[in-house]
Order: structure tokens, then sequence, then C-alpha cells
């Protein structure tokens, strides 16, 4: 699934959470089942490949817990671990 859609799915999600129209880990749930229902349905090649859904997705549903809050972690940890790199690079340039 492409980055755009799935950022695009984790912002509509995030706009029901807020307004509370998904209240329960199920509702959130059900909505990621049929968002991924439908991008299947849609491109029934990406079945085959697996692309039909990011894998934390399901072990989020699987675990009770929430994609979105998830998928907002994730993002956070790769910006810190990119400040890392980007940090480390720059000592590296200056003490070379």
């Amino acid at each position: 699934m492409e980055e755009t859609i799935v950022n695009e799915m984790i912002r509509v999600a995030s706009e029901r959470l807020d307004m509370g129209s998904m209240e329960t880990p199920a509702d959130e749930a059900n909505f990621f089942t049929g968002a991924m229902s439908m991008y299947l349905a849609l491109n029934p090649e990406s079945e085959e490949n697996g692309s039909w859904c990011p894998p934390y997705w399901l072990f989020t549903i699987i675990r009770g817990e929430s994609i979105v809050e998830t998928h907002y972690e994730i993002e956070a940890d790769r910006a810190i671990e990119r400040a890392e790199i980007k940090a480390e690079r720059d000592y590296d340039d200056r003490n070379a």
C-alpha cells in the first residue's frame, strides 16, 4: 500500500477519533479492516505480494491497540532515528 494512502487513512481515522465517532479499539479495527478490504477489492493484485496492508496494522489490531497511536509512535521513533543519524554524520564531517 502506498505511503500516501496509508497516511490518508491514518489522517481520516485520527479525525474520526477526535470527533468521537470511533470510541473503542473495535471501532478503529472495523474502520481499518474496511479500508483494507476496499483497497484489496480495488487492487486485487496486491494480494499476491501482501501490499494491501501494512503488517503493523494487523499485529496492532490483533493486540487490541490503536493503529493511529502506533502509527504516530513509529513516525516519532523514525524522526528521532533520523535526527540521531544526522547528528552522527555532522559530527563525523566536522571531525574528519
